[in-house]
């Protein structure tokens, strides 16, 4: 029993005396790790700014620039700035005299001291700022310090960073139509001047993109007209200066309209109408040449899903009904002359023509009139062929009706293979 108890307290004492070893050597390394941990948290003497920036010659450009420094005993409020190049020459300096000649009233100091910003900004760049600087700060009843261990090199160039231009390809009438142009420089405090040939609603916006880079965006929106078709729209930026830069393209405008034509040949001349649902449209155009009349409607597509074209004169009428697909946006319906290299939708021929007073028999009458010889008239002539397809919109300015204004041979049936 008394055993028992001389070897419990022998265990005690010698865990007691590990436990006082550890405790001093987790001292000793907390006593040795205490200055890297406030090396840690203390803020040395550090700057940040980009190693190398590009500049327009003319233009200007911002450096920027931001530092930090250990903390003094006592609270200071006096700093003072200096940039220099790499032989130790002042390009900035707040007294101008101290600064080299030819950085006088070019250089400034943007940032606040204070607040630990030392930007630069240089203006108007030349060809010569090319570097490299660095920054040093003096801090009165506390030291000062040159940061020796970062600089900065200007790229200078004479010419503008290309302009970014983008617009949708390919736009229909009436649309709202939205282009874009953006441009990167280096000049925050006098961003580019943005213009348009087009008018619209224009919105400009300007950010910081990293370093010393800046992008000037301008967004115009207008609406699209028939006459917008095959003319330029383009961006001209102006960088301070008077450096310019432009970029754009050629709108190509797609029609919204449903073209509609009815030609009808008869003796004599008939009336052509273009009917939906025993209504007349009336948003036609009519033109006559000799024995053929041909009928022309243009509307946006939607209002109708078929058109009937009817012509009729004292000797009979004829008419055609011609559905339209509503799953496609643009419908040609038309009728061309000659072979090929015409793109033509739709066609629709209507013809009528008077022949001999005798008989249903007897030759039809000629194409060429006789005016000292007038024929009764006596019958019509059926349609000769109809052909329907679906294509994609035409130009705008692509007025022209096909040919349809030439007179044509009613008894060659090659003018009637269009499609």
């Amino acid at each position: 029993m008394q055993s028992s108890l001389i070897e419990i307290k022998e265990s005690v004492l010698m865990w007691g005396q590990c436990f006082r070893v550890l405790g001093l050597t987790a001292g000793l390394t907390m006593l040795l790790l205490l200055p890297a941990l406030l090396c840690l948290c203390t803020p040395s003497w550090t700057v940040d700014l980009p190693p190398s920036v590009k500049a327009l010659v003319g233009s200007c450009v911002v450096i920027p620039c931001s530092f930090d420094f250990p903390p003094p005993d006592k609270e200071v409020s006096q700093f003072t700035g200096i940039w220099t190049d790499s032989t130790s020459h002042v390009i900035y300096h707040p007294e101008t005299r101290k600064s080299l000649v030819q950085y006088q009233n070019r250089t400034d100091l943007l940032g606040d001291l204070r607040h630990k910003d030392c930007s630069l900004k240089i203006d108007p760049v030349q060809t010569g700022d090319k570097g490299p600087y660095r920054f040093r700060i003096e801090i009165a009843q506390y030291t000062s310090y040159s940061f020796r261990e970062k600089t900065v090199s200007i790229t200078t160039s004479i010419e503008p960073e290309p302009v970014k231009f983008s617009v949708k390809g390919e736009v229909l009438e009436a649309e709202s139509v939205s282009a874009q142009c953006s441009v990167s420089h280096s000049c925050p405090l006098y961003p580019p001047l943005v213009t348009w040939t087009h008018s619209g609603h224009v919105q400009l916006q300007h950010q910081q993109t990293g370093g010393a880079t800046w992008t000037t965006t301008s967004t115009v929106r207008f609406q699209l007209r028939r006459t917008d078709h095959h003319k330029p729209l383009r961006c001209t930026v102006t960088h301070k200066g008077g450096q310019q830069h432009s970029a754009g393209t050629v709108l190509e405008v797609k029609c919204r309209n449903v073209r509609c034509i009815c030609i009808a040949e008869s003796n004599p001349p008939c009336e052509v109408h273009l009917l939906q649902s025993d209504r007349v449209l009336s948003q036609t155009r009519t033109e006559t040449s000799g024995l053929i009349t041909v009928l022309t409607l243009e509307t946006e597509m939607g209002l109708f899903t078929s058109v009937s074209c009817f012509a009729n004169n004292s000797v009979g009428h004829m008419d055609l009904l011609l559905s339209l697909p509503l799953h496609h946006i643009y419908i040609y319906i038309g009728v061309g002359v000659g072979a090929s290299g015409l793109i033509l939708m739709i066609l629709i021929i209507v013809l009528a023509r008077k022949c001999c007073q005798k008989s249903r028999d007897s030759e039809p009458y000629s194409q060429k009139l006789n005016e000292d010889h007038v024929r009764t008239p006596q019958y019509t002539v059926p349609l000769r062929k109809i052909s329907a397809a679906v294509h994609p919109p035409v130009d705008c300015s692509n007025d022209h009706t096909y040919g349809n204004d030439e007179m044509f041979d009613p008894d060659d049936d090659t003018v009637y293979a269009n499609i």
